[in-house]
């Protein structure tokens, strides 16, 4: 075929990018500070059909299903298009404005993985294991996820924040909780991508080849579908014929505790290849803030899962399962890094960190986000400053639900409260005026309290009188 006849082949049709290029786009715009790339929404454009006309093809460009972008006031969402400029795309939206539910999220969960490895405590190389600081995450992991309630959480996450939009303000999970509850550091050298250059990507094929003992071609395969199968890595490993040492055993087993705790991915029964190298070296592998790589991946992941058409959700998803209180005053002491401003890292995730949205948790007032400015001690948990409240709900939507769907006979929320749910309430109003906290409130805040309880208990009788 010659050129002139290729090029009047595809006359008239437009260059369409892959699947990653507009997921990039689509980060790019959402993040007002990134401009990876240079490319744009208006640069993405769908694949396209084709139908025959006159026995020639004619390609017809695809419709778009959803608009993602946030350019207008949002009917039940942001008034301000400055802040969630992907609502448009966002699951929130969805809901609200189709009425349909997305039902449960698939909550990835590998836990089997970690105690089909057969091993006695004081074998050396577990003890290697517990040695790097990481042996004690499989007893931090849930086995089972509870779908709802994370499913509920995510339908509020927003990535342009990386937080939780809720109805009195934002709330996320940070460096604090997850050192914690994990147990991990955030002190330590990022994980940096890599395979960015052949000569690495190579080195690394080999290590793996030369660990599991498999060719090249092998690991290629495998990297391309996602990473090495779990079940390979144990049974190279856990097979007597191979007489491997206390090292690679070690290797082998935290590649993955790694990818079956703080890296869970989509692909079910693999480990990315990305957590070879970062165990190479046994004596560095406590050297990593695990912390902020660990957060950093479930941040990414909790992004993905607010577009309205996914279905699964990766990432430690133990961490979204804790009973979050706020710590109190000072909390930050023994940890001054949870307040720490800026970008955190895995490989090639790299997302915002900003403690500053959700200042109530460490025990300051809340106020409207500005870096590095902290306020004033809270004297209680809810405590924000007098315009917060009027401009989070410019940026944000303090609702799911549309009421204009509600079936016939839709009664307020206050009214399908149970008797016991109204104890809870009425406990909640009274609990600033308990005589050990009270001292912090004046005696007008302590009666306005005291009338938000009475309000509560006179609703209920007139209920009560009306069946």
């Amino acid at each position: 075929m010659d050129k002139n006849k290729k090029n009047t082949r595809l006359d008239g049709r437009t260059v369409t990018v892959s699947a990653r290029a507009t997921r990039a786009a689509r980060r790019s715009s959402q993040d007002p500070n990134s401009g990876v790339g240079g490319l744009n929404e208006e640069h993405v454009v769908e694949p396209e059909q084709s139908q025959e006309d006159n026995g020639k093809r004619k390609w017809l460009k695809r419709p778009r299903t959803f608009d993602w972008k946030l350019t207008a006031p949002a009917p039940g969402g942001p008034l301000s298009t400055d802040l969630l400029r992907g609502y448009r795309g966002h699951v929130a939206c969805y809901i609200w404005e189709k009425n349909i539910e997305r039902g449960c999220l698939v909550i990835q969960s590998r836990t089997h993985a970690i105690d089909l490895f057969r091993f006695e405590p004081r074998d050396a190389w577990y003890l290697l294991v517990k040695s790097t600081g990481l042996g004690h995450l499989r007893e931090c992991m849930f086995p089972h996820h509870n779908a709802p309630l994370i499913s509920a959480f995510v339908e509020r996450w927003h990535p342009e924040t990386n937080s939780f939009h809720l109805p009195f303000g934002e709330m996320t999970i940070t460096l604090h909780d997850v050192s914690l509850i994990l147990g991990l550091p955030i002190n330590g050298l990022a994980i940096n991508h890599p395979m960015q250059q052949k000569e690495s990507r190579n080195s690394l094929f080999s290590f793996i080849g030369k660990l599991l003992n498999i060719d090249t071609k092998e690991i290629e395969f495998e990297h391309a579908h996602g990473g090495i199968k779990l079940s390979k890595i144990r049974e190279t490993l856990m097979d007597p014929k191979n007489e491997y040492g206390a090292d690679d055993l070690a290797r082998g087993f935290l590649v993955t505790l790694l990818g079956s705790t703080l890296f869970i991915d989509k692909t079910v029964d693999r480990a990315s290849t990305l957590l070879f190298p970062l165990v190479r070296d046994l004596v560095s592998v406590k050297s990593y803030s695990w912390a902020s790589a660990a957060l950093a991946y479930l941040y990414r992941e909790l992004g993905k899962a607010t577009r309205a058409e996914t279905k699964q959700l990766a990432g430690s998803s133990t961490l979204l399962e804790v009973i979050w209180v706020p710590y109190g005053i000072n909390v930050v002491h023994n940890l001054p890094l949870s307040l720490y401003h800026g970008c955190i890292r895995y490989a090639s995730i790299i997302e915002p960190y900003m403690p500053d949205r959700v200042l109530r948790q460490f025990g300051y007032v809340q106020t409207r986000p500005i870096m590095h400015r902290l306020g004033e001690d809270a004297s209680n948990p809810w405590d924000c400053s007098s315009d917060y409240m009027q401009w989070f709900l410019q940026c944000s939507h303090p609702k799911l639900q549309n009421p204009e769907h509600a079936p016939n006979g839709y009664m307020p929320r206050q009214h399908q409260l149970t008797a016991e749910a109204r104890l809870h309430l009425i406990a909640h109003y009274l609990r600033p005026v308990y005589p050990e906290v009270r001292s912090k409130l004046s005696l007008e805040d302590q009666f306005h309290h005291i009338d938000q309880a009475i309000d509560v208990l006179q609703e209920f009788e007139k209920l009560h009188s009306s069946q």
